[in-house]
């Protein structure tokens, strides 16, 4: 089989799903190895006649991924499978599967560190990632130093930022996480998590209208977004507002933010 004749058009014609990328790109880096062990054994036959809108278990992935990692020490392999780990992290954190989420997550820190020490080239999206997995384990000094470093390589990009912001908010720096979320809302307006995480903490310093300033746009830009519900309806109740609050409080309920409803009992009945 031709590498560029042969997988290339394959690559095009399966899609663009996230799932089936993912898949691609391990299948490439093993091609790259060693192409006639992947054919024969790490990918069955049917990998090689995926159709149109057909899904792909990331868990999949893996497999594949950790054979081409006994094979080989490339470090690439360990930046797919970390990036996989993490995508496989945020699928279970999205079903409410937190156990499950916490440990793939716990699972994408080895892989980062080891390619993050071996790789030459690292976009500062891929320091961004490993910043926020560290964020998750709670390891705060190292989600820190990768926050600060995709920043130091893309300064503009609002969401590092953000993501910086929310870390110094964990460890009680409310005027750094201030400052860090007025550079990403200056970087993108339309930012509606940094827009929500500045309102969240302007309620907890008891700032309730610029709380609600900042909720309320975050969710004209996102109107599912069950967090802002959440505090927006936090913020009426302490202005007087109650009716208002608690309708807030009820949405945010519907939408799955299930703290709210413990917040209703105590605030609204």
């Amino acid at each position: 089989m031709n590498y560029v004749s042969d997988i290339f058009p394959r690559i095009a014609a399966i899609g663009t799903s996230l799932n089936k990328r993912l898949l691609i790109f391990a299948i490439i880096n093993c091609v790259a190895l060693n192409f006639s062990f992947c054919q024969s054994e790490a990918l069955p036959t049917e990998y090689w006649t995926v159709k149109n809108n057909e899904e792909i278990d990331l868990r999949e992935a893996i497999k594949l991924l950790n054979i081409a990692k006994s094979k080989s020490t490339n470090p690439e392999i360990s930046r797919l499978r970390a990036l996989t780990y993490i995508n496989l992290g945020i699928q279970n954190e999205n079903a409410n599967s937190y156990y499950l989420a916490s440990d793939y997550f716990k699972k994408a820190l080895s892989d980062i560190q080891q390619y993050m020490d071996s790789l030459k080239y690292i976009p500062s999206y891929d320091y961004l990632l490993a910043g926020n997995i560290y964020l998750k384990n709670n390891l705060y000094p190292q989600a820190l130093k990768y926050f600060n470093k995709a920043i130091e390589m893309n300064p503009d990009v609002s969401n590092y930022y953000n993501s910086r912001a929310e870390l110094k908010r964990i460890l009680g720096d409310e005027y750094g996480a201030l400052k860090d979320y007025n550079s990403a809302i200056e970087k993108n307006d339309q930012d509606v998590y940094s827009l929500a995480n500045r309102g969240r903490l302007y309620y907890d310093k008891k700032e309730f209208s610029k709380a609600i300033v900042d909720l309320e746009k975050a969710i004209q830009l996102d109107d599912e977004f069950m967090v802002a519900y959440y505090y927006l309806g936090l913020s009426y109740i302490e202005i007087g507002k109650k009716e208002l609050g608690c309708m807030y409080l009820s949405i945010a309920g519907e939408l799955g933010y299930f703290d709210a409803y413990a917040s209703i009992k105590v605030l609204c009945n």
